[in-house]
């Protein structure tokens, strides 16, 4: 399957959905299922890493985001969301998440950053954490 859903870390706190091959909305579907999954068994905080290595699938993809931003996001302990991708972003990837996030009300800090790497991802991941703990 072109999207492989795990935990990144052994507290298992960040979940890392690998994507390679060549991925279809309908697959893409089925990983965010498993994504819900583990945010509706647990109750602490979870991140997401998307860390793409290919690319969107083919098609319109605003349905398929709207779906799955509904899907994770009514959760409370979701922390931060985000793509890793070593590739130049793409301007309608991009542009798509923006829209998504005007459409359907999302702060694009916390849910839809495009990163480069999955260390920088990390690193933002743990100084939220840090700067949510200072918060409380």
């Amino acid at each position: 399957m072109p999207f492989d859903v795990k935990w990144y870390d052994e507290a298992h706190t960040i979940i890392q959905i690998i994507v390679h091959g060549h991925p279809t909305w309908d697959e893409y579907r089925e990983a965010i299922d498993k994504v819900e999954q583990e945010l509706k068994a647990s109750s602490h905080r979870i991140d997401l890493v998307l860390d793409d290595k290919v690319g969107m699938p083919p098609g319109n993809p605003m349905p398929h985001l709207k779906t799955a931003i509904d899907k994770v996001t009514k959760y409370p302990h979701l922390g931060m969301s985000m793509t890793v991708s070593a590739r130049n972003v793409a301007l309608f990837p991009s542009l798509m998440m923006e829209t998504a996030g005007r459409l359907y009300g999302l702060d694009l800090k916390r849910y839809g950053r495009f990163i480069k790497s999955m260390d920088e991802a990390i690193a933002i991941i743990q100084a939220d954490r840090a700067q949510s703990k200072k918060s409380d």
